[in-house]
């Protein structure tokens, strides 16, 4: 297939696919006799691969670690990937429910009205304190 019915097949746009190409997930298609490279399902694979690793919130350069030799992707380097990003996923799942905490502490005093030095106090020490164990 050409670009065009690969991008259209894919969802992916063509420039996206040559860019692809560019930066070496996807391997250099050899050129018909007309001039065309024709794509086949192992490029189709690769783009849906590429496309669920970035939904995943994997960087190019992440997925570029986990293929070697352009389309030919390394299970033990998927799952090692998969496994930073998740962790990944959980700081920053911590960090967010740290914060959340904090809001909503700041709103609360900010609803009832304490204005006090010592509230103030009392509420950035509790923030103090939640932001270093995030």
């Amino acid at each position: 297939m050409k670009i065009g019915e690969l991008a259209k097949i894919s969802g992916v746009a063509a420039h996206t696919i040559r860019f692809y190409e560019s930066e070496g997930l996807l391997k250099n298609v050899p050129r018909g006799s007309n001039g065309y490279r024709q794509y086949g399902e192992t490029e189709l694979d690769t783009l849906f691969r590429i496309q669920v690793g970035q939904k995943l919130g994997l960087s190019l350069q992440e997925l570029k670690l986990m293929c070697h030799h352009h389309d030919e992707w390394d299970k033990d380097k998927m799952i090692q990937q998969l496994h930073n990003k998740l962790n990944d996923v959980r700081e920053l799942q911590k960090t967010l429910a740290a914060q959340e905490q904090s809001l909503q502490l700041i709103i609360n005093s900010l609803e009832s009205g304490e204005t006090d030095c010592q509230q103030r106090d009392q509420l950035l020490a509790t923030l103090n304190g939640q932001l270093h164990d995030a």
